[in-house]
């Protein structure tokens, strides 16, 4: 069994332990169709109200951590720190700028989409306070990465400074 398919068959067990637990009287009985690798699992827990169907496909299952790297304009330095993740298998990696003219900008959906947010300066640029005061962070792992605007995009001196400073907090 791969790690991904056993992630998913513990998924589907801890749902129906949740419902068959008589966690919520609503939920409790009611049908629930998994779809899992092509292959249907029913559990006969009729419910009062509408079947619910929960479908996990095992291609869309995310098994990536999913990292956000935040700077000013989204050109040098968090699409450099993108591009070191493209070809990872542990990790996802977006960038976006604080700025109105920013390449790509932050969204509070690009937040919520962020396991891990990292932002380039606080110090310098404030990324972190633009981040407190435009969206909701509450709960989010953020980390200020104290990189200052100096750099060109995938300069080895960003390259180097970029990895030894993420190799403490993405261990992997």
């Amino acid at each position: 069994m791969t790690e991904k398919s056993a992630w998913i068959e513990c998924i589907l067990y801890s749902l129906m332990d949740l419902f068959n637990s008589g966690y919520t009287e609503k939920y409790r009985s009611q049908d629930w169709y998994f779809s899992f690798l092509g292959e249907k699992y029913t559990k006969s827990l009729r419910p009062k109200s509408e079947a619910f169907c929960i479908t996990l496909l095992y291609n869309d299952c995310e098994m990536k951590k999913k990292l956000l790297f935040i700077c000013t304009n989204n050109v040098y330095r968090s699409p450099t720190a993108e591009e070191l993740f493209k070809d990872s298998e542990q990790y996802e990696a977006k960038s976006a700028g604080t700025y109105p003219t920013a390449a790509k900008r932050v969204t509070q959906e690009l937040v919520d989409w962020a396991d891990i947010i990292f932002v380039m300066s606080e110090n310098e640029e404030g990324h972190l306070t633009f981040l407190k005061n435009n969206f909701t962070i509450e709960g989010k792992v953020v980390y200020d990465l104290d990189i200052p605007d100096i750099y060109e995009r995938n300069n080895p001196e960003l390259i180097k400074l970029l990895k030894t400073k993420l190799k403490p907090i993405l261990k992997n």
